[in-house]
C-alpha cells in the first residue's frame, strides 16, 4: 500500500515554517513596492504640474523609518540561549 502524499496546503505550510525571517522579508518587499509606486505616482502628478515633493518625502520617510526599525531590530536581537553555553574562541 502506498503512503499517502501530504496535501498541497500541508506542504505549503511546512515550506512557510522553513523560511527564516519570512515576516521581515515580506515587510521589506512591501516597503520597496510601496516606495516604487509612490515615486511613480509623484512623477506622474509632477508631469501634470503639481508639486509632489512633500508627499513623496512623507511617504518615503515613513517606510524608510519602518525599514530602519526592522534593521535595528535585527542588529540588536538577543541571541539564543544555546549560543551562550558554547565556548567562545578568543580573538587573536
Amino acid at each position: 500500500m502506498k503512503a499517502k502524499k501530504p496535501s498541497v496546503f500541508r506542504r505549503f505550510h511546512a515550506w512557510l515554517h522553513a523560511v527564516p525571517h519570512l515576516f521581515a522579508k515580506l515587510i521589506i518587499l512591501y516597503c520597496i513596492l510601496y516606495a516604487s509606486a509612490a515615486c511613480a505616482f509623484c512623477v506622474w502628478r509632477q508631469g501634470q504640474g503639481l508639486e509632489m515633493a512633500g508627499i513623496l518625502a512623507v511617504a518615503l520617510g515613513f517606510f524608510g523609518g519602518e525599514l530602519l526599525l526592522l534593521c535595528l531590530k535585527t542588529i540588536f536581537k538577543k541571541e539564543d540561549k544555546d549560543d551562550e553555553n558554547t565556548p567562545q574562541q578568543p580573538c587573536v
